[in-house]
């Protein structure tokens, strides 16, 4: 079974979705970082808990964040190993809402 540790972005639009996925995350005993950040906040802002958990074979899952870990790294690639839900980001092109995707994850 795939572990995964759930890093929480959110804004003021998305503040309740966070509140429920933190809730759903609880219930099911996930781990997860949660620094509350505020509008427009980047996956870089978890960059070293990232790179942590990549080091340790369990994959980062980055929920409402940006995603600027190329720029971050100095272009070092991350793409098969980090998942980014962000209903948000017109190129993910995600139909579901990052809650539905979360529970996805947690049922895989």
């Amino acid at each position: 079974m795939k572990k995964y540790h759930f890093f929480l972005g959110g804004n003021k639009s998305s503040e309740s979705s966070m509140m429920i996925i933190k809730k759903i995350l609880k219930e099911a005993g996930a781990s997860f970082s949660s620094q509350h950040l505020g509008k427009r906040a980047n996956a870089s802002e978890y960059l070293p808990e990232i790179i942590e958990c990549l080091a340790n074979g369990i994959c980062p899952v980055c929920i409402e964040l940006g995603d600027d870990l190329l720029q971050a790294t100095h272009n070092q690639r991350f793409d098969d190993e980090v998942i980014l839900i962000n209903p948000r980001i017109e190129g993910l092109n995600q139909k579901k809402s990052s809650e539905t995707q979360v529970v996805g994850l947690l049922s895989s």
